[in-house]
């Protein structure tokens, strides 16, 4: 049966899906570490490596060995570095709606890391070119023949 391995087991795909992102396919993956994310972060962000050191120790004390968290444990003082990890995307948001006794709906915010993408921009290398890219292109490009042609 294909599905999404969580911490409660195995669920088809499409249940999973639908409460929040694909956090891990049926195979193994990688956990992200203190040091992953410290690297992500100092790619994404800029910074010292002991900034994101600091700030990747932050986020993994909430994280632990899960892969997602509710909204409410986040102090304070800590979100806006959620915020900013998530407009990098490092972290995703999603929410799943309860229904109540009384019939209301109730929201549930979740926080989750983002391992598809960290695992990516640890494996992109930048390299920046030598030189622009126009300077590299030939005259032709330009609607201009060669000098002395």
């Amino acid at each position: 049966m294909d599905g999404w391995r969580t911490e409660l087991g195995l669920f088809p795909a499409k249940l999973y899906e639908r409460r929040g992102p694909k956090l891990w396919w049926s195979g193994v993956q990688d956990m992200i570490t203190v040091k992953t994310l410290a690297r992500a972060i100092e790619k994404r962000l800029g910074g010292t490596s002991s900034e994101a050191l600091a700030e990747a120790r932050t986020v993994m004390s909430y994280f632990g060995f899960r892969s997602e968290i509710i909204d409410n444990a986040i102090q304070p003082e800590d979100r806006k570095l959620f915020y900013a990890l998530h407009d990098a995307g490092l972290l995703q948001t999603f929410w799943e709606t309860v229904p109540l006794l009384d019939g209301r709906n109730w929201r549930i915010f979740y926080w989750a890391l983002n391992e598809r993408d960290v695992d990516r921009i640890l494996t992109v290398e930048e390299s920046p070119p030598s030189e622009p890219l126009y300077n590299t292109l030939p005259d032709e490009a330009w609607g201009r023949s060669a000098p002395g042609a």
